[in-house]
């Protein structure tokens, strides 16, 4: 089995387009803002997204982020988002990561490998610990987490709240 994890790049191929068409919209409290866009569009939302990573180009109130992809063998599995710093309204929803793993590949450990590596780049970041949130009856998302070092700091309005020291 060949993994590759990577951010998301300029001139993706046409598997990643397919992979995240593929995905819901809002799954878990995850938004997949190029769920329905066409190829051209999908091109124009990854250099959007390149340029968050560096700071160019952001709305008011919205953070640097990167985006990041599994691959297992090649082919898209799954996807996380790293948040490159917080705001108050991201201490109480959303926090530095989120991700997801194509429904048709859950249950393979691929969350487990996907947080891990986006863990390694937010320690390489300079980040010293991270804030996870998910649903508090997502318990594939909070086990994941947990395995990753995760420390349940509460349980608050249906979301569980993880501190993982880097």
């Amino acid at each position: 089995m060949k993994i590759e994890f990577r951010p998301l790049q300029l001139n993706e191929p046409k598997l990643v387009y397919d992979y995240f068409q593929s995905m819901p919209a809002n799954e878990n409290g995850l938004r997949n803002s190029a769920a329905g866009l066409s190829e051209s569009e999908f091109s124009d939302w990854v250099k959007k997204q390149i340029n968050r990573s560096k700071s160019i180009g952001l709305e008011q109130g919205i953070v640097p982020d990167t985006y990041f992809i599994l691959f297992i063998d090649g082919v898209p599995v799954g996807n996380s988002k790293m948040r490159h710093y917080l705001t108050p309204a991201l201490e109480k929803q959303g926090g530095h990561i989120g991700y997801r793993i194509a429904p048709e590949h859950r249950g393979k450990g691929y969350a487990n490998v996907i947080l891990a590596e986006t863990l390694k780049h937010a320690k390489a970041m300079g980040i010293e610990k991270v804030l996870l949130t998910t649903d508090a009856d997502n318990a594939a998302s909070y086990k994941t987490i947990e395995r990753n070092g995760g420390l349940l700091e509460k349980i608050e309005d249906d979301n569980r709240y993880y501190w993982i020291p880097l």
